[in-house]
């Protein structure tokens, strides 16, 4: 489907999914910038949300941050200038329905590499929505950070860093603390390989449930 200017979308749901495709199929990481909500008492609030929307590619123009003497600037930034830009705005005309419309869309990248493996890298690529099966992947004293790594990036078909592993054993509450490893359960690792192995659904059984029943056979 056409992603251009001039595009319609009938919601702002719609646009989002379109949104996201686009970028995907271009290697476009888009970041917003700037918009314009609809009020919430506005019976048009529930299927736009927004009247104005203002995309720049992630890598594009750098913003000036206001900071005090004693905070320390940030020292590393996507910013090199991309004129990569995406506007969308709310459309209300006398006859028929309402729409958002794409207004402008610059395509062409400038300032850093378009590739598949600079794309995966984003940290907006790199996010996934963990479940007990990664919880026990991360909290496993047997594994190594890179066994970890390999088993979260097939489980989410995605490209994760080692410090992304760091970050979410971390939320978790796990991994090193003074040097120390924190010990869940000497027998994950066991686990794990069942779940690898593609032995986690037996006869429809719940992957957590699944879990449950594996550790018992540990102990």
């Amino acid at each position: 489907m056409d992603f251009v200017q001039g595009t319609k979308f009938a919601s702002h749901e719609e646009f989002l999914t379109r949104l996201k495709h686009y970028g995907t199929d271009t290697l476009t990481q888009f970041s917003l910038v700037g918009a314009e909500k609809v009020s919430e008492r506005d019976p048009l609030f529930q299927r736009f949300k927004y009247r104005v929307l203002r995309y720049q590619c992630k890598q594009g123009a750098r913003t000036k941050e206001k900071s005090s003497k004693n905070e320390r600037p940030q020292q590393r930034s996507y910013k090199v200038g991309c004129p990569v830009q995406l506007n969308v705005r709310l459309n209300q005309p006398n006859s028929g329905d309402p729409f958002l419309k794409i207004t402008k869309l610059v395509t062409q990248h400038s300032g850093h590499v378009v590739s598949k493996e600079n794309f995966n890298l984003y940290p907006e690529q790199r996010r996934i929505v963990m479940d007990e099966v990664d919880m026990t992947v991360l909290s496993s004293v047997t594994m190594k950070l890179s066994e970890q790594k390999e088993i979260l990036e097939q489980r989410h078909a995605g490209c994760l860093m080692r410090q992304d592993v760091y970050n979410m054993q971390k939320r978790l509450g796990v991994g090193s603390s003074n040097g120390e490893m924190i010990v869940l359960d000497v027998n994950v690792s066991f686990v794990i390989w069942l779940q690898v192995v593609g032995l986690g659904r037996w006869g429809g059984m719940k992957v957590g449930n699944f879990c449950l029943f594996a550790l018992c056979l540990c102990l």
